[in-house]
């Protein structure tokens, strides 16, 4: 189906947000939209355009399972899905943001189809900014159907609004305004300026920013940048300031439990539970140093959000782990340490990486099912499985790394840790 999101009358968009299409859409999500006659019979039933509208939603709610545990009951618009931050993330953020002491709401600016909105109304009184009607719309819809009960959303420009009039405002500006996605904040909307003018007005503020972007030199000691993870992604990085901001001037790297096939977050309010784990720490901090050649029984891979934040060392520092590479951030050592930061990795065998050596082992251990994974080299996994002709019933890793001048390969298992 066609990405680009069809241009609907508000009548017919006011239909598929209604009571009387939400029974034709429960029907339709089990059946296969892509059949002809499944096709022919909705648009003889509703009408072509309703019919198109409709079977988009359906599509949009199947890819949107791996970002929403309530999904099938939200809607969408491809960018607008595309944009929103998932249902555990906002979770997260909304759970770290202060209550206020007095009646002023949370704003969300830029609130696009609401995916962090609904977080922040749950309960408590929020409203959304979005400029675009449509998307408004939905947002509004989603909100009311994940229990944000007491949630508005306002048609605004945030420009124009005055950020005094909420206790705390979260904005996520559109990191694409020309087209093209940039981590550049000065070629953002709203601009760099907005956002300085916004925070001068009222310095509680959330903003959503790409794990890549970088913050200007005079935000850096005022506020506290923290970078999030689910489901082994770095989903992006937050600012905080003012009251939200836990450790001004510190960065921290979280991870965030929770994916489609986890239960989804309960809408009541006093059920909301968010599992995740974290590191503080000042970034940039040299990695320790392992004696050459040296390796412990386990082998560790910092979290996406630990690397993006550049946490890695003091990760390393507050378990007593070691790299044995100081350029490669992966980590060693004989026991397990508590946190939940790292993939854990038991070592089988570390040899150089001699293509028919690596054979000789990979058949020695009856190897037929291999994950690779390479940092710091120029190999094609693939390419290298294919030479390897692995055969057996045993699974492994191999993990592929400059040691020195040479290439090394580290035969592992991966081991589950929650």
């Amino acid at each position: 189906m066609n990405d680009d999101y069809l241009l609907p009358s508000m009548e017919d968009l006011c239909w598929l947000l209604s009571a009387e299409a939400a029974p034709i859409l429960d029907e339709m999500a089990p059946r296969d939209t892509s059949d002809f006659g499944v096709v022919s019979e909705l648009h003889k039933r509703i009408g072509q355009d309703r019919a198109v509208l409709l079977l988009q939603q359906i599509e949009l709610r199947r890819r949107a399972r791996v970002k929403f545990p309530e999904a099938d009951r939200m809607f969408f618009t491809p960018l607008g899905l595309e944009q929103a931050t998932d249902g555990w993330v906002a979770a997260y953020k909304a759970s770290r943001i202060p209550r206020a002491t007095g009646s002023a709401p949370l704003g969300d600016f830029c609130c696009g189809i609401g995916g962090d909105l609904s977080a922040l109304a749950r309960d408590r009184e929020a409203i959304g900014i979005e400029r675009d009607p449509i998307v408004a719309l939905f947002a509004r819809a989603n909100a009311e159907l994940l229990g944000a009960t007491s949630c508005d959303v306002r048609t605004e420009d945030v420009a124009e609004i005055d950020p005094s009039e909420f206790a705390t405002w979260h904005i996520d500006p559109d990191r694409r305004p020309g087209g093209s996605r940039t981590t550049h904040l000065e070629m953002q909307e709203p601009s760099l300026e907005t956002l300085e003018s916004l925070l001068s007005k009222n310095p509680n503020a959330v903003m959503k920013l790409a794990p890549a972007s970088d913050l200007p030199e005079e935000w850096t000691s005022r506020c506290q940048s923290e970078w999030i993870s689910r489901d082994r992604q770095c989903r992006q990085q937050v600012a905080w300031f003012g009251d939200c901001a836990e450790t001004p001037g510190l960065r921290k790297a979280t991870r965030v439990f929770g994916n489609a096939a986890s239960v989804a977050i309960d809408s009541s309010p006093s059920d909301v539970k968010i599992d995740f784990a974290f590191v503080t720490g000042e970034g940039e901090r040299p990695l320790p140093r392992s004696p050459e050649s040296a390796w412990g029984r386990y082998l560790f891979e910092p979290d996406p959000a630990v690397l993006a934040a550049d946490l890695t060392g003091d990760l390393a520092e507050q378990n007593n782990l070691t790299a044995p590479n100081l350029n490669i951030p992966y980590l060693t050592s004989d026991t397990i340490p508590e946190t939940r930061l790292l993939s854990t990795f038991e070592i089988e065998a570390v040899l150089p990486l001699d293509r028919k050596r690596v054979r000789r082992l990979m058949a020695e251990r009856k190897i037929g099912r291999l994950e690779i994974k390479k940092r710091g080299v120029k190999i094609n996994p693939e390419q290298l499985r294919k030479e390897l002709k692995l055969k057996g019933s045993e699974s492994a890793v191999l993990l592929v790394l400059p040691i020195g001048k040479s290439v090394t390969a580290v035969l592992a298992k991966r081991i589950s840790i929650r």
